[in-house]
Formats: C-alpha cells, sequence, structure tokens
C-alpha cells in the first residue's frame, strides 16, 4: 500500500496506460471549490499541472451531470479533459496543451479503445445538448458530425468495444450509431437519476450511481438491470470502477473508508478493502488491474496491489 499527500478533495482518478501515472481532478473547499487538474507520478509523487482556467466543482456536480469529464489516449502520449462547456488536450509527459477541433462544446468526453474516435457532449441544465463525433489527429483533429441530444439525455456513457457504437443514459440506457447517432437499441426499464457511468472493458456491462441505489445493466440484453440497494441519498455512492477483467467492480458505498468489491454477474459481495484515511470520494483501476487507487476528501490517495 501507498499513500500519496495531494493536499485538496481528490473526486476524480484515471489512470494513464502505463500503469504509473494518474490523471488527477482535485477541488478546493466551498464556496468557490476550485478545481485542480494534474498528472500524478506513483513512483515520484510530483505532480505536472494541466491548466483549465477557471474550473469549478459545479461544472461537474450540476452542469455535467457527474459524467464522464476525462479520456486518456491508449498511447497513454495524451488526455483529453470535458469542463465547462470547453474540450482541453494534453501532452502527459509534460502538460503542454495540445490543439482540438474549433467550436466543441463539452463538459463530458469519451473515447474509442483504438484512440481515433472521440465523443463530447454539452449537457444543458435540463439535459441534452449538443454532441460532437471526433475524428482525432495531431493537428487536433476534425468533427465528423454534430447532432443534437433530446432534452432527457443525461450523460454520454462510453464507446462499445467496436468503436462504432456508444452508449447513452436518460431514463433508459440507450445504444447508439457513431457514425450517426440515431438509436439502435434502447433498454425499456426507466432509472432515475444515473450518473459516474462506467462500461466495463468488453462492453458486457455498464453500472452507474443512481438515487439511492446503484444499477448495473447487461448491455447484450439491456433487461432490467441489478441493482444494489443504499439509503435514499446520493452520499452512499461515492464512486465505482469497473476491473479491466470485467468480472468484478469496486465501489466506495456503505461507509467513509470502506472500498466494497461485487461480482458483476450476481452483484454479490465478494470482499472489501477498509482504508484508514477518508472520507472516500473517488476509485479507479489501473489498467492492467494490478492497482486500485482511492482519493479522499482529506487530500490523500491511497495505492494498493489489486488481486482479482
Amino acid at each position: 500500500m501507498q499513500v500519496l499527500e495531494v493536499g485538496q478533495t481528490v473526486f476524480l482518478l484515471r489512470f494513464l496506460h502505463d500503469s504509473r501515472r494518474i490523471v488527477v481532478a482535485t477541488s478546493g473547499p466551498p464556496p468557490g471549490q476550485a478545481v485542480t487538474f494534474h498528472i500524478l507520478s506513483l513512483a515520484t509523487g510530483d505532480r505536472i499541472p494541466l491548466d483549465v482556467p477557471r474550473a469549478t466543482f459545479g461544472a461537474w456536480d450540476y452542469h455535467a451531470w457527474r459524467g464522464n469529464a476525462i479520456a486518456v489516449h491508449p498511447s497513454g502520449e495524451s488526455c483529453y479533459l470535458a469542463w465547462g462547456a470547453r474540450l482541453f488536450a494534453f501532452r502527459t509527459a509534460d502538460g503542454q496543451p495540445l490543439p482540438v477541433p474549433e467550436g466543441v462544446q463539452a463538459n463530458q468526453v469519451v473515447m474509442s479503445p483504438d484512440g481515433g474516435r472521440l465523443l463530447t457532449f454539452h449537457r444543458e441544465p435540463r439535459g441534452g445538448g449538443p454532441l460532437f463525433a471526433i475524428a482525432t489527429g495531431s493537428d487536433g483533429g476534425s468533427v465528423i458530425h454534430r447532432t443534437r441530444m433530446p432534452e432527457r439525455c443525461m450523460t454520454v456513457t462510453g464507446f462499445l468495444p467496436d468503436g462504432d457504437r456508444f452508449v447513452t443514459t436518460d431514463e433508459v440506457v440507450r445504444i447508439r450509431s457513431f457514425a450517426t447517432g440515431e438509436v439502435l437499441a434502447a433498454g425499456k426499464y426507466k432509472v432515475f437519476a444515473a450518473h459516474q457511468p462506467q462500461i466495463s472493458a468488453d462492453g458486457r456491462y455498464l453500472a452507474a450511481l443512481g438515487y439511492g441505489n446503484m444499477y448495473v445493466w447487461d448491455l447484450t440484453t439491456l433487461v432490467k438491470p441489478g441493482k444494489i440497494g443504499g439509503t435514499a441519498t446520493f452520499g452512499d455512492f461515492r464512486s465505482c470502477a469497473i476491473h479491466p477483467n470485467g468480472n468484478t467492480m469496486a465501489v466506495i458505498h456503505g461507509g467513509p473508508t470502506l472500498v466494497k468489491v461485487y461480482d458483476l454477474s450476481t452483484l454479490k459481495q465478494a470482499h472489501k478493502w477498509t482504508w484508514k484515511l477518508g472520507p472516500l470520494r473517488s476509485v479507479a483501476y489501473s489498467p492492467d488491474g494490478t492497482l486500485g487507487a482511492a482519493g479522499s476528501d482529506d487530500g490523500r490517495i491511497v495505492i494498493w496491489d489489486v488481486d482479482e
């Protein structure tokens, strides 16, 4: 186990593909709750700042509906941040900004498994808003098409493994075409306020936190999702991460220092980790599945070896 000090509440974590660096989002105290972004080295604790001007926590908490704000290129050489209606790109080696297509609005962003495609969504206050389908490139890439998502749309969840389809959530889960944005399949079971969505690497499972419960869908069938019960407030579920093997997921829930691990097929608890720091706020797995990380309200990140 390793504990790294970063000084402020750690509310988002995303490993780079070398599994030795993490994109970290931290927030300061209210009322402003200014947000800072860094790339953190696990070996040295050194941090490289990523410049996102005037970033505040409310832009993610309210406007983006706690959607996916960080996308990492599979090469590990670049990453994207969607914040406050803007898309940013950075070189991970030194934090230098990279070009992005002009005119893109974004407070959510997801990347295809091969890194060749990007989707950004600018969720508006009541839901819905412009969706940009982007072909990435060293020159910033280009917008293939812009589609306006219906008002009920809350999150662009992620790509499926083929990179030709992606998933969105509103009251139900929908699978859409990257080429056109049209709906290819949709579930029927409605869920209120699903947020912080995660798709398993094999594309089978979608997990999302809800209002009082957590839900897991089988994307191959889109039948009624499995459910993990909690309290009647958002505070019971803080964060989740699906292990790269697609068999389990880690959830911060049930106690301020607990990371519980559930079997995705049964939603039964497999085991748990109790860390002597917290309250915990965010959790992530490394792409190779060997490490777990959890960030806390007291400005620390715990890193541990995973034996799944």
